[in-house]
């Protein structure tokens, strides 16, 4: 009944949208114009004629047998959607033939697109199908960015091609990148198809839309008369996001109700979508079309409908998991021991998916074997750590409760908590506390952020911490608890480096303790046995089960035994002398097995400095899983392949990936550029792996001297363009291995006829899919291991530590359980369950619907009471944010925008920001100070902001930080952080900024996040004279000059391409015209502060050139601007860098990372500069205009040869000979190298200036 309930509404909708299609067909296209080309619809902004289309580059040429064609190509269009923005092409395949005598006859077919269309690298493959064939992928950017890909496929026998399975065999595949214009198909043959001719004589290779072709062993055939191929083809409007575009154009392309959306991962132009209730084409004239009243109701009453019994499907399906996982036996005992339990929650499936943002990928906190951890956000804002558990079997439920009650009642400061669970998933749920400060794994060895070695002291307090802990589950909780994997992983440190025991369920132990009488039995915590009587089990933390062995004669005849290296830490199970075996799946027939990473490097001259060929000879019964593991390739000059063998027929497959540059490799997708990857055949019993470069990577020897290739398991590696640097570091990866009894194709019915039948006691025979031979599983009810002599042991459900049937008594069967209910109670085994429930025959009926009718009435009366208040809120709140407007001189600012037409400035309002923050939120912090909070935002359109609560709040300033706001927004420098706008509907104004993704300067040169390098000298180069540029445009071009006020390290931040951007206007002042000076509060950063600004408190453009001498010399020195670690005379680095110079000891203080025989002129021209710019009396400091200009000068002279001519004034001055008086004012000056108490007064004065004066403006 379910099903054909679903199947009338699913009929019912149908109906209505054909009826609401039909309504809207006639605005497909513009008024009288022809908008058919035979059976295909040509929606505007097409047309079959240029005056009907948007522009040329839309135009359909309709040829008279109803063929459309792209504009004057002879690109054959099938079918445009306006909804997906996609256009479906015919396009050409790719062969290569050869006859008897080696003739040639071959197809290179080419294909290009001019905008705004682009190849879709989603919806479409690269295919390859032939067995003597390779195929190579040569495509294009609009930028000229080069990718090529491709793969290989060889065989011996039409035999061996896999049915419906592009493997390797016959056929292979691989991704293509998104945004190509053009590519170019080349194929080619290894033997002119000699050895394969009687079956095929010709290779195909083409782009087709995925889902749209299916290989078979008819293949060959087949394509030999299909002649094109569907592609799909994404299209766009302009050439700038919507932002630009609508700012740019009066009369938006979006039509009345839709709205513009940049397209993810397209180029640079936008689409039209029609808003929620609206249908037809967004860039009609008409726009979108609301659906008629009385289908709209049609709708939306089926719609409720079939939502109902969605919901009660939902619901069902939550209460079978929730009782599959123990739901019912854990929420049972919870409300039986009262208030003891009170910290351990039943979560909702509802509630974990919002406190993850329905478990969005940049929530992941680690992924393992055990399963996927997020992180968590619950309605009390607590952060918690939400692991999706692997247990999922169902005779696992009652382990999975037991460990659960165990767990929860641990209350030990230095053992993570356990929070709760929840049971509505096909894989319950567990909520952790969540850990701050990673794990002393990472402290220890500096893994992450560059964390500082732990000192001894603290190392000792996390050491007692963490044995306390042990001892307290091994003998203080109720059950005692053996942890099993104790390492410096699995120890966490908080924000004050408390230690915190990790327990990873189904690893640890539990010594379940039941009490029969005053006899205490340990039965359920003894392991089943494993190995044979007398032989070993254990490799360290793993379990080694027969029919494999530890040393000769423990293991199965036919199956390998292994050697226990006990000389390592864990020890390791070694294969045949040095393979590492890792884990065992008797369930499912596998093998974790750590393969050799296969490398082929070269060094800059192109000379190959190394190179390995791992190879693999299985023996039987093993075989390289199909299904678990990939063919992987990194790198950008690159092609590998492996040859593997399956009986008597060689099979060979591979890929490749050759690319330009680091920028263009795509994140997080192996998708052809810098990595490549292909399926692997089934029943490989031996591969070698062949890894060769075509250049040498001579030119990309700078970001990859390496390539790469190897087999891994199915989520075990991630490709990013860090791939290149990590995979130096490793040498093998995990590669999953088949094994089965037998080598018969159907096994099972003749292996139980035999007497070798390895399945014993309690146990049942499965073939696996694809696989040939048999494997061995315990019956439900039963566990242990089903090879073993004594079988699979029954499960004694009654002796779990709680009692399955709760309200009643349990009675063990053979393979299950039954209970015998109390009186009131029934027995429940819905779904495998079985436990006793409330019973209650006599019907209440009418004291329900008594119940029900009071119920509503009242609801419909808090309804009511509830939608008056929030009306009166509302209005209140709409009032309180118009105040505010006001006050912080929104009229003003609206006004003289209307006036000056300024564009590009946007007045946002403070609920859109509040989204845009999820109500500044915490995680969205970006960092803090004395000007206020700077969060991250993300708009409706997905751009990403930088959102600044700013202190400006005094009512006399509001006219100031109009005028302010106003000449900041008119910024328009490609080094200075762009304002974009602002929000003045609350307490505070808030400003709204470009988002820099790379961080300070400060932390780049002193190493201070994400453990990154140091800057070579050329960057800091260059980073200076950007960021001397945009003080010169603050302080000359712009129409009100500005002073930064705030000029260091930390207020320049650098984007994802090192570009220079200063920020931070907070402490900024707007000088007028004509004025060379302002009178001001003294505001700005010890060490960097003009001393000449702090004494007299006249603030003027050398002010900034001061702070920015000390920026030279900290990128001169990597010396911070002031420390109070170092000796007296050194603290100040501007003093300090100018006394060096004077005393000819800057080569004593230069970074000796940046230094070197070519650029040591420059740092000395760079220092001679920088000094300058450091003079104690404003007057003498060149202006940033003429730093400007000096600096660019010296990039340009650094990269000719004309440009190493020596500046012998300049030098002699440098090295000491002349002296210099820039130092002659008496209020803080010092002799070098010998401080005086004024320089140390001036520091403790400029403190408190500071701390008076912080926030003055």
């Amino acid at each position: 009944m379910p099903f054909l309930h679903e199947r009338i509404l699913i009929m019912q909708v149908s109906l209505v949208m054909a009826a609401a299609a039909a309504a809207t067909a006639a605005q497909l296209t513009l008024l009288n114009w022809q908008d058919k080309c035979g059976d295909i619809t040509i929606p505007y902004p097409f047309g079959v004629t240029e005056k009907c289309s948007m522009g040329l580059e839309f135009f359909i040429s309709c040829a008279a047998n109803g063929t459309a064609f792209l504009g004057t190509t002879n690109t054959h269009v099938t079918n445009i959607s306006v909804d997906l923005d996609e256009i479906q092409v015919q396009q050409y395949r790719a062969y290569d033939c050869y006859d008897e005598l080696g003739n040639n006859t071959y197809n290179i077919p080419k294909f290009r697109v001019d905008p705004p269309y682009t190849i879709s690298g989603t919806k479409n493959k690269f295919m390859a199908v032939g067995c003597d064939t390779y195929a190579t992928f040569r495509g294009y950017r609009a930028n000229q960015e080069r990718f090529i890909t491709g793969c290989m496929s060889l065989c011996d026998s039409l035999n061996s091609v896999e049915q419906d399975s592009c493997s390797g065999i016959g056929c292979c595949q691989t991704s293509i990148p998104d945004g190509l214009k053009n590519h170019t198909v080349t194929l080619r043959s290894y033997y002119n198809h000699t050895y394969v001719r009687s079956f095929n004589p010709c290779s195909y290779a083409f782009v087709v839309q995925e889902g749209h072709f299916r290989f078979s062993n008819t293949s060959f055939q087949q394509l030999s008369s299909t002649v094109r191929l569907p592609m799909i083809l994404n299209w766009e409007i302009g050439k700038e996001p919507c932002d630009a575009a609508q700012e740019a154009t009066q009369n938006s392309l979006c039509k009345a109700h839709s709205k513009c959306v940049n397209p993810n991962n397209r180029s640079t132009g936008y689409i039209c979508k029609c808003l929620p209730g609206y249908e037809g084409n967004p860039y009609h004239p008409n726009g979108c079309q609301g659906v008629s009243a009385g289908l709209l109701i049609l709708l939306g009453a089926i719609s409720w409908l079939y939502c109902c019994l969605q919901r009660r499907k939902f619901i069902k399906l939550k209460e079978k998991y929730f009782k599959e996982s123990g739901g019912l036996l854990l929420e049972q005992h919870l409300a039986s021991q009262g208030g003891s339990m009170e910290t351990t929650r039943i979560f909702t499936a509802e509630a974990l998916e919002k406190a993850t943002n329905n478990y969005h990928e940049s929530r992941v906190l680690g992924e393992g074997g055990y399963g996927t951890v997020y992180k968590g956000i619950l309605p009390d804002n607590k952060v918690v750590a939400i692991k999706k558990s692997k247990i999922g079997a169902s005779t696992q439920k009652e382990q999975f409760v037991n460990e659960m009650i165990v767990l929860s009642q641990i209350n030990h400061r230095n053992v993570v908590r356990l929070w709760g669970c929840c049971l509505e998933t096909p894989v319950p749920l567990l909520v952790y506390e969540f850990v701050t400060n990673g794990t002393l794994f990472e402290h220890i060895h500096n893994i992450r952020d560059k964390r500082s070695s732990l000192p001894w002291d603290l190392r000792m307090k996390i050491a007692t911490e963490t044995s306390g802990a042990l001892a307290y589950l091994h003998s203080s909780t109720s059950m005692p608890i053996i942890h099993r994997d104790v390492k410096t992983t699995n120890i966490l440190l908080d924000e004050n480096y408390r230690a915190k025991v990790s327990l990873k369920m189904m690893r640890v132990l539990l010594v379940i303790l039941i009490f029969l009488g005053a006899a205490i039995t340990t039965a359920a915590a003894q392991a089943l046995p494993q190995a044979l009587p007398g032989c070993q089990d254990k490799c360290g933390n793993l379990t080694v089960p027969y029919p494999f062995g530890i040393t000769d004669g423990c293991q199965k005849e036919g199956f390998p035994f292994f050697t226990c290296n006990t000389s390592t830490q864990p020890p390791n199970l070694l294969w045949d002398g040095d393979s590492i075996v890792s884990n065992f799946s008797l369930a499912e027939g596998e093998m974790q097995w750590q393969q050799y990473i296969s490398q082929d490097c070269y060094d800059k001259q192109g000379f190959k400095t190394f190179n390995n060929n791992p190879w693999v000879e299985l023996p039987s019964p093993f075989t390289v899983s199909n299904t678990k593991n990939k063919f992987i390739a990194v790198g950008c000059d690159t092609y590998a392949f492996f040859t593997g063998y399956r009986g008597d027929d060689q099979l060979i497959t591979g890929c490749l990936t050759l690319c330009d540059t680091l920028d263009s490799v795509d994140q997080e997708s192996c998708s052809g550029v810098g990595c490549c990857q292909t399926n692997i055949p089934i029943g490989l019993k031996n591969t070698t792996l062949t890894l060769d470069s075509y250049y040498n990577h001579t030119d990309v020897w700078s970001f990859n001297p390496c390539s790469y290739a190897f087999f891994v398991e199915e989520g075990h590696f991630s490709f990013s363009n860090k791939s290149f640097d990590e995979l130096k570091n490793k040498d093998t990866l995990p590669v999953i291995l088949n094994w089965a009894i037998g080598d018969e194709e159907d096994p099972c019915d003749e292996a139980q006829k035999r007497q070798d039948f390895v399945c014993k006691g309690n146990s049942t025979c499965v073939n696996p899919i694809n696989r040939s031979g048999y494997i061995c599983r315990c019956l439900q009810g039963y566990q242990g291991n089903p090879y073993h002599p004594d079988g699979c042991q029954d499960i004694d459900e009654c002796k779990a530590a709680i009692n399955p049937c709760n309200n009643g008594d349990c009675v063990n069967l053979h393979g299950n359980y039954t209970c015998l209910c109390h009186k009131g109670y029934k027995m429940d085994s819905i779904n495998g369950t079985t436990t006793c429930v409330k019973y209650n025959p006599s019907s209440k009926n009418m004291t329900l619907k008594i119940s029900l009718g009071v119920s509503t009435g009242l609801l419909i009366l808090l309804g009511a009471i509830s939608w008056l208040y929030c009306c009166l809120q509302r209005r209140k709140f709409i009032k309180l944010k118009e105040k505010y407007f006001k006050e912080n001189g929104g009229l003003l600012l609206e006004q003289h925008l209307a006036s000056q037409g300024i564009e590009t400035t946007r007045i946002f309002t403070a609920e859109a920001l509040e989204k845009a923050t999820n109500n500044y939120h915490e995680s969205k912090v970006l960092g803090e100070g004395g000007y206020g909070t700077v969060y991250k935002g993300i708009l409706p359109d997905n751009k990403v902001v930088a959102i600044k609560k700013s202190k400006i709040g005094a009512s006399t300033q509001k006219e100031q930080f109009v005028n302010e706001m106003i000449v900041l927004s008119q910024i328009n420098h490609r080094n200075v952080v762009r304002l974009l706008g602002c929000c003045l509907e609350t307490p505070t104004p808030l400003l709204v900024y470009e988002f820099v993704t790379n961080g300070t300067l400060f932390e780049h040169i002193h190493n201070i996040r994400d453990k990154r390098s140091s800057l070579p000298w050329d960057l800091r180069m260059k980073i200076a004279t950007e960021t001397s540029g945009a003080l010169a445009y603050l302080h000359s071009s712009t129409s009100m000059p500005i002073i930064h006020r705030d000029v260091k390290t930390t207020n320049i931040l650098l984007d994802e391409n090192y570009t220079a951007k200063v920020s931070d206007f907070g402490a900024s002042k707007l000088i007028p015209v004509d004025e060379t000076q302002l009178t001001t509060l003294v505001q700005g950063t010890l060490g960097y502060l003009d001393p000449e600004y702090f004494l007299s408190n006249q603030l003027t453009d050398k002010s900034d050139v001061y702070s920015f001498g000390v920026v030279l010399a900290e990128l001169l020195t990597s010396r911070v601007a002031l420390c109070f670690d170092r000796p007296e005379a050194e603290r100040n680095l501007a003093s300090f860098f100018v006394c060096s110079v004077e005393e000819d000891r800057l080569t004593q203080i230069l970074d000796d990372d940046i230094v070197n025989d070519e650029n040591i002129e420059t740092l000395k021209h760079v220092a001679i500069l920088a000094k300058r710019c450091l003079r104690l009396q404003g007057e003498e400091r060149p202006t940033m205009k003429e730093v400007a200009l000096e600096l660019e000068g010296m990039r340009i002279m650094a990269k000719h040869p004309w440009g190493k001519a020596d500046c012998p004034e300049e030098t002699e001055h440098l090295l000491g000979s002349r002296k210099s008086d820039a130092y002659r004012v008496d209020v803080t000056a010092a002799d070098c190298g010998h401080p005086s108490g004024t320089s140390s007064g001036y520091d403790s004065m400029q403190i408190q200036t500071l701390m008076a004066y912080g926030d003055g403006r």
